[in-house]
C-alpha cells in the first residue's frame, strides 16, 4: 500500500511539473481595465507611455505662431492626464530662416525623438528635411503651412494637420458681403479691395483665392488686389494709397488679423474709420480671430473674421503624434479643418476660440 501511495504521489508531481513548463503564465491585469499588461507596464498594444517629440517652428513672432505653442503643450497636457501617456516637446524656432530650420531639424534628428512635427517656412525648401527624418526613421507630421503638394515619397509627411485656408477666407467673404447685401447694397455696389499677404506663402495666395471665390459667386467685382509681404508698413502705405486712388472702396479684406491695426491707420488717414452703423463705414474683414483681432470685430470695427481653430488643430496634432510614436499610420494624409465666422452678433457665444483663451 506504501509503495501504491508513493507512486501515484511521484505521478502527481510528474503532471504538475510538465503543466508549468508547458503552459502559460496567467498575466496581470490593469486594475482600471482589467487588460492583461506586458512587463513593461504597457498594454499588450505595446503603446508608450512616454514619448519624445520634436519640434520646428518657422518663427515665434505674433500670437499666431506662439498661440500654436501654447495649445498644443495643453493638449499634450491633457491627453496625459486622460491617459497617462507623457509627451516631452522640444521646440526650435527658425526666425524666418528656411536654412535655419533646415539646421533645426537636423539638430532635432540627431536627438532621436519618437516624432517630429514641423510649422515649415517654406513649404518646397522643408522637402529635403522631411526625407531627411524619414531616412532617420522618425515620422514627421506639418502642420500651419503644408509641404508643397507636388511633393512624392518620402519628401511628404505623414499626416499634415492644419486649417482649409481657401475655405477660412471664403467663409469670411461670403459673411461679409451676405451682410452687405441684407443691409441694402446690391452686388454691383460692392466694392472690396484684396489686401494679399505675400505671393510666395501659400496660405496668403489660399486666403486670396478664397475672398476672390466668395466674391465672384456673389457677383461682386474687386477693385484691386495688394499683395504687400506680411509687413505692416507696406501694407498701412500701400492700402492709404489704394483708397485714395479707389474712394469708392466699401470692404476690405485683410489676410491677419495681425495687419489690422496697419488698415486701421491707413482708414484714418483718408477718414474711413467708423464703427459699423455709423455713418461712412467700410466694411472691414479679416483672419484668424487673434488676441490683436478680437477686440475689432467686439468693438464693431471688423464685421467677420474667420477663425484658424487652433485648439482642435493642437488636439489633432497630439493625437498624431501618439499614433505615429508607436507605429501607427494615420487614416487620412492630410486632415483640413474648418474654422468658425466670428462676428460682433456670435463672438460671446463660440466656445474655444484661441484668441480668447489665450487672453485669458
Amino acid at each position: 500500500m506504501k509503495k501504491l501511495i508513493a507512486l501515484l504521489l511521484a505521478i502527481v508531481m510528474v503532471v504538475a511539473l510538465f503543466a508549468g513548463c508547458s503552459g502559460e503564465t496567467e498575466k496581470p491585469t490593469d486594475p482600471a481595465t482589467d487588460e492583461p499588461v506586458s512587463d513593461n507596464g504597457n498594454q499588450t498594444t505595446g503603446e508608450k507611455t512616454e514619448i519624445n517629440v520634436g519640434f520646428s517652428f518657422a518663427t515665434q513672432e505674433g500670437s499666431f505662431w506662439q498661440a500654436i505653442q501654447i495649445l498644443t503643450d495643453q493638449a499634450a497636457k491633457d491627453y496625459y492626464d486622460a491617459h497617462g501617456v507623457k509627451i516631452n516637446i522640444t521646440y526650435t524656432v527658425a526666425d524666418n530662416d528656411a536654412g535655419k530650420q533646415q539646421s533645426d531639424i537636423k539638430d532635432l534628428i540627431a536627438s532621436k525623438p519618437d516624432v517630429i512635427v514641423i510649422a515649415p517656412m517654406d513649404s518646397t525648401a522643408i522637402l529635403s528635411s522631411i526625407k531627411e527624418c524619414h531616412d532617420a526613421g522618425i515620422p514627421v507630421i506639418t502642420t500651419s503651412r503644408q509641404e508643397n503638394p507636388e511633393a512624392t515619397g518620402d519628401q511628404r509627411a505623414d499626416v499634415f494637420v492644419g486649417l482649409d485656408t481657401t475655405d477660412q477666407a471664403y467663409t469670411t467673404g461670403i459673411t461679409t458681403i451676405q451682410k452687405m447685401i441684407d443691409d441694402g447694397y446690391k452686388p454691383e455696389d460692392i466694392h472690396p479691395i484684396n489686401m494679399i499677404g505675400d505671393l510666395a506663402d501659400e496660405n496668403a495666395v489660399n486666403r486670396s483665392n478664397g475672398f476672390k471665390k466668395a466674391c465672384e459667386e456673389m457677383g461682386v467685382t474687386v477693385l484691386q488686389d495688394i499683395p504687400f509681404e506680411w509687413d505692416t508698413t507696406k501694407c498701412l502705405n500701400l492700402l492709404s494709397a489704394a483708397l485714395v486712388a479707389h474712394p469708392e472702396t466699401n470692404c476690405i479684406f485683410i489676410p491677419s488679423d495681425s495687419h489690422l491695426a496697419s488698415a486701421q491707420a491707413a482708414m484714418e488717414q483718408n477718414k474711413m474709420w467708423h464703427k459699423y452703423g455709423e455713418e461712412g463705414y467700410v466694411y472691414l474683414c479679416s483672419q484668424d480671430g487673434s488676441i490683436e483681432g478680437l477686440p475689432y470685430v467686439r468693438d464693431g470695427y471688423c464685421i467677420a473674421t474667420t477663425s484658424y481653430d487652433h485648439w482642435p488643430v493642437s488636439q489633432k496634432v497630439v493625437e498624431e503624434i501618439v499614433l505615429l510614436a508607436n507605429g501607427g499610420t494615420p487614416e487620412n494624409a492630410v486632415e483640413m479643418m474648418s474654422g468658425r465666422v466670428v462676428t460682433p452678433e456670435n463672438i460671446d457665444t463660440l466656445e474655444n476660440l484661441w484668441g480668447i483663451m489665450l487672453a485669458n
